[in-house]
């Protein structure tokens, strides 16, 4: 794609053609003629319809393959109608006139025309009528003979449609976040437990294993130090390592990770066989009281108030001193079932939360690819 798009200014009216409309269509004319063919009216939505009627009725105009805005209500959006439709008079059609058709990409014309309406400030008390779309101006990708670039609108229209899915799915992910109790320890006591007891954890880290060490004793089993990437390793050792670091420590199975000398302090769950350096602690639950995915997040709570830096780390001893909420019974025996119903919330979470943020990184970088 050419690194310099070239636009030309035209006024909407001089693109498309406008058919009259149904101004006696209502919700009852839709109850009393009921049939297959949406009725749109002034929403937001593009499947929210008025109802449905007959096909052919008599004096109702029917319309397909053309674009449709919101004259009045949810004033300015505009929707790309591949099928047999019909509006009442705050939903009108608008077609592409036939010299045109095959040099504009309705995909395009949809959010171009769209942006400029919302940019001219219509709204329900300055509704966007035939004659005052007619006159907006929108910009058309033209060549360097200006003409209509239509391999560039395409370009332009599958990149605005990936922004709205994008748009779309982080307000959808904004109502799934609402809809979770965030309050997650609602209806629940809680008892304080420290790390360093050995009736539920035991804590330990790792052994100085250097970059040369791993070189020298190369296998399949991953090397694990501070990182705030789960998945980021120093490398992969063979149990050879121990003959290079006799202290070299291997750990296998369910545990927690959280780095001692790090810039981010996020603890993990792993269940593998890894070896562990001397900046990552180890923590292995002991007890069946308590739920490992509660205990990391948890952990996490607690760890975003200790201001840990450079000179303030978090070794083996620290990290032991650490206590933990644990929500209990009336009886107060720690509750496993609650643990694990505030976890899997906590995941939920976390889960939309780092899909927001992919989503929010993809958006940018595709509008910096849009403007340039």
């Amino acid at each position: 794609m050419q690194n310099q798009i070239l636009f030309k200014g035209i006024e909407i009216g001089k693109l498309f053609d406008f058919p009259s409309t149904n101004s006696k269509i209502t919700k009852e004319f839709c109850n009393k003629n009921k049939g297959e063919i949406p009725v749109y009216a002034s929403s937001k939505n593009e499947k929210s319809v008025l109802g449905y009627i007959k096909d052919n009725l008599k004096g109702v105009k029917y319309y397909q393959d053309c674009l449709s805005w919101n004259r009045n209500g949810s004033v300015g959006y505009v929707f790309i109608r591949n099928h047999k439709f019909s509006t009442n008079e705050d939903h009108r059609a608008m077609k592409i006139k036939q010299e045109y058709e095959k040099l504009l990409d309705i995909t395009y014309l949809k959010y171009e025309i769209q942006k400029n309406l919302f940019i001219n400030g219509f709204s329900f008390l300055d509704k966007c009528g035939v004659n005052k779309i007619k006159g907006v101006l929108i910009n058309i990708p033209i060549d360097k003979n200006e003409k209509f670039d239509i391999d560039v609108q395409k370009y332009l229209g599958k990149k605005y449609e990936k922004l709205s899915e994008l748009r779309n799915g982080i307000i959808s992910d904004f109502h799934e976040i609402n809809k979770l109790n965030v309050n997650l320890g609602i209806d629940c006591d809680k008892e304080f437990l420290s790390l360093g007891n050995g009736k539920y954890f035991f804590v330990d880290n790792g052994e100085r294993i250097r970059k040369e060490d791993i070189d020298k004793a190369k296998g399949n089993i991953p090397v694990y130090s501070s990182s705030k990437y789960k998945k980021e390793t120093l490398g992969f050792v063979s149990d050879n390592i121990k003959e290079i670091v006799p202290k070299a420590k291997k750990f296998s199975g369910l545990c927690i990770t959280i780095n001692a000398d790090a810039t981010d302090y996020s603890a993990f769950i792993r269940n593998e066989t890894f070896y562990a350096n001397d900046v990552l602690n180890i923590i292995k639950i002991v007890s069946k009281e308590v739920y490992p995915k509660y205990i990391v997040f948890e952990l996490n709570n607690v760890l975003r108030n200790l201001n840990l830096a450079w000179n303030n780390k978090l070794y083996k001893g620290k990290l032991k001193t650490l206590d933990l909420e644990i929500p209990i019974k009336n009886n107060g025996k720690f509750d496993f079932d609650k643990q694990k119903e505030i976890a899997d919330k906590y995941e939920k979470i976390e889960e939309i939360k780092n899909k927001l943020k992919q989503d929010y990184e993809e958006i940018k970088s595709l509008q910096i690819e849009i403007l340039s």
